[in-house]
């Protein structure tokens, strides 16, 4: 085994693999090598775990990393991977005419894997403060899958909100739309 690092005497809780208990677990070029009760570090720097927990990363199901671009967003590598959160889902902060941007400046550079809903509204939540999809001329269900299709291995879904400070008086056509951009898209 060809090692780097040894975290030694956690409690490493990893339920896809059955595991709860103590184990030392070896480290190579940020990867997981080997999981066993007992690894001697034979000089390869070891961290001490014990009294800690650890587990795989944790995925964040719920945020808004378009920071710097939208009223809600925070820089995902800072917050996520401090907290152990490996993965995290963007709820729809991009929408189809300016996910590129979101793609190049938060998904690309980011250490942590970043996913994302694609908004329904063109201009996803780039000014929270007024209603999205008050104006129906946001909503482009053709643009919305299209960007979805295009960017599969990062978009997770059609986003929408339907309350009335979001929709205004078009009451559930923006879900009708956010709807035939899903299907369209296969989603």
């Amino acid at each position: 085994m060809n090692a780097t690092l040894i975290i030694k005497g956690g409690r490493v809780i990893d339920p896809a693999n059955g595991r709860d208990g103590a184990f030392d677990i070896a480290v190579s070029d940020d990867r997981i090598v080997h999981i066993a009760p007992s690894i001697d570090a034979n000089g390869v720097q070891a961290l001490n775990a014990r009294g800690k927990v650890v587990t795989p990363g944790w995925i964040d199901l719920h945020a808004h990393t378009y920071w710097g671009v939208s009223t809600w967003g925070i820089p995902p590598d800072p917050v996520c991977l401090l907290s152990g959160v490996t993965t995290v889902v963007d709820a729809g902060t991009p929408g189809w005419a300016n996910f590129l941007g979101f793609y190049e400046w938060i998904i690309k550079p980011s250490v942590t894997r970043v996913l994302s809903f694609v908004h329904i509204s063109g201009i996803g939540l780039t000014y929270g403060l007024v209603g999205e999809m008050q104006d129906m001329r946001y909503a482009h269900p053709e643009f919305t899958a299209q960007t979805v299709k295009d960017y599969a291995d990062v978009t997770t879904g059609v986003k929408v909100r339907q309350g009335r400070a979001q929709v205004g008086d078009n009451g559930v056509d923006p879900l009708r739309r956010a709807i035939e951009a899903a299907e369209a898209a296969d989603t």
